[in-house]
């Protein structure tokens, strides 16, 4: 498994040869080619209750909605992911997870020997408020616990500009987390 450290020295060798060679590809064949800034960033955070499978990092950042710059800033408890694992998914196109993220889209994790996505849980149902990393096999089987706390009919998802602001908020979240 490749290191923090490599990672992101690999990422900053790629960055300059695509500078170099004004992102037209030329040489640059690492994975890392297609990664673009995110407007998004993350900070972690040490919570002595926390369990130690996850970690609390603060995000902070905006995304575009209907023209305008909304603040998505929140807390975010991740999950150890598996950058190099090549889902069996035909979703996933044969990608790594890396790639996957780096593209916007949900990675994936084996959970009690089952693959399934990883899905992003609104803690309190607001959009924006804390969200956990959660195997989506484990959200569809505790979903009315999970979503017990908003009334049917009054998710987030039903107003046009916060699904959007959700929406672009996971995108460039995925984005983010394939550059820890």
């Amino acid at each position: 498994m490749i290191s923090r450290r490599g990672l992101f020295d690999a990422y900053e060798k790629n960055r300059r040869n695509v500078q170099r060679n004004k992102g037209t590809g030329d040489g640059a064949t690492s994975p890392f080619t297609k990664l673009k800034s995110t407007k998004l960033s993350s900070q972690e955070i040490e919570l002595d209750w926390l369990p130690e499978k996850y970690t609390a990092v603060e995000v902070k950042g905006t995304v575009k909605v209907a023209g305008k710059d909304v603040d998505v800033s929140r807390r975010v408890y991740q999950i150890d992911i598996d950058k190099n694992y090549i889902p069996k998914d035909p979703e996933a196109n044969g990608l790594t997870n890396q790639q996957l993220m780096a593209k916007g889209k949900s990675p994936y994790v084996i959970k009690d020997g089952v693959e399934s996505k990883i899905e992003l849980h609104h803690l309190i149902q607001k959009e924006p408020s804390g969200m956990v990393e959660i195997a989506e096999v484990t959200h569809d089987k505790y979903s009315g616990p999970l979503h017990g706390l908003i009334e049917d009919g009054q998710s987030f998802r039903n107003n046009p500009e916060l699904r959007k602001q959700y929406d672009n908020f996971r995108n460039n979240y995925w984005k983010m987390r394939s550059q820890d």
